[in-house]
């Protein structure tokens, strides 16, 4: 799945993850110029590209649903 660049700086975006307390991984798309990224979801493995995680992310991502707005 392609993931689109920032429709705000037209930079480059990458999938970013975090594991929490359980063991359990938040997946977004953030941009890495400006910061704007998606909401977090759930991923119960490494994520990526092709774990359900990372594909709602993308998803999210190239139909322009973001959670933050980009830096000024």
């Amino acid at each position: 799945m392609r993931l689109n660049n920032c429709p705000a700086c037209r930079s480059p975006a990458a999938i970013r993850s975090r594991a929490d307390s359980r063991g359990r991984f938040r997946v977004w798309v953030q941009c890495e110029n400006c910061g704007r990224r998606t909401r977090d979801f759930t991923d119960n493995q490494e994520p990526g590209q092709d774990t359900p995680g990372g594909k709602f992310a993308v998803i999210a991502w190239n139909s322009g649903d973001y959670r933050q707005e980009a830096r000024a």
